[in-house]
């Protein structure tokens, strides 16, 4: 496979928390040419966003969708277990529960 021509850079991203003895560390390779932090701020936006994503492909699979039309199937509820469970994570994300 031939290397590419386009210039790539590697930015480090250290994450520092409460109670843990070592830092986690990773890194991303991008072709931004966006100040470091803001890379970092980018790639994890999209990263909350693909995850988004993914969780409503699943909540899909998890209901039954037996009616072709999209109005008929939009009246059959979702279990109620990992529908709540997603809830409360994004409020705990958002910081609107109290710890």
């Amino acid at each position: 496979m031939p290397l590419s021509t386009t210039a790539r850079r590697v930015v480090a991203k250290v994450e520092h928390h409460a109670g843990e003895l070592f830092p986690r560390i990773g890194f991303v390779v991008t072709n931004l040419t966006l100040p470091s932090r803001a890379v970092v701020r980018f790639y994890n936006k999209r990263g909350t966003a693909e995850q988004w994503i993914k969780e409503g492909k699943q909540a899909v699979k998890m209901t039954r969708l037996s009616c072709h039309r999209f109005r008929s199937n939009e009246v059959r509820p979702a279990p109620v277990r990992p529908v709540s469970g997603i809830l409360y994570a994004r409020l705990q994300a958002a910081g609107a529960l109290a710890k």
